[in-house]
């Protein structure tokens, strides 16, 4: 699957792109969302750089609920539910996956480790 990964905090980023990336998956992960274009969004890379995202060429989106910018999770799901990704919402706080949920998510996992998103990736994989 091809994944997009919207997460602030630069060691969950990596360790969740690498747990995808040993289950096969392409990830491109983003630190926050500079600004919405609709079925496009200016996203903030890990190395601080801005690059255009078509949100329909990704299958799965994990999710944060803060991110760099000015924009919060459950500003993008409605986007990338519009485009058919599918959304887990990915944050410690399980008020903001709720409002995440309420905006699209089809799944949740706290941030407890990558343990929980795990199992719920291995559940999106024999739905996929």
């Amino acid at each position: 699957m091809k994944i997009i990964l919207f997460e602030d905090d630069a060691g969950i980023s990596t360790s969740i792109s690498d747990m995808l990336e040993a289950r096969g998956h392409v990830v491109m992960a983003l630190y926050g969302i500079k600004r919405f274009k609709r079925e496009k969004i200016i996203g903030i890379t890990p190395d601080g750089l801005n690059v255009e995202v078509t949100l329909a060429d990704y299958d799965l989106a994990v999710v944060d609920g803060k991110l760099v910018g000015d924009y919060y999770g459950w500003d993008i799901v409605p986007y990338l539910v519009d485009e058919d990704v599918l959304c887990i919402a990915h944050s410690s706080e399980a008020a903001f996956n709720r409002r995440m949920q309420e905006h699209g998510a089809a799944y949740q996992a706290l941030k407890s480790g990558t343990r929980n998103l795990k199992a719920v990736i291995e559940e999106v994989e024999k739905t996929l």
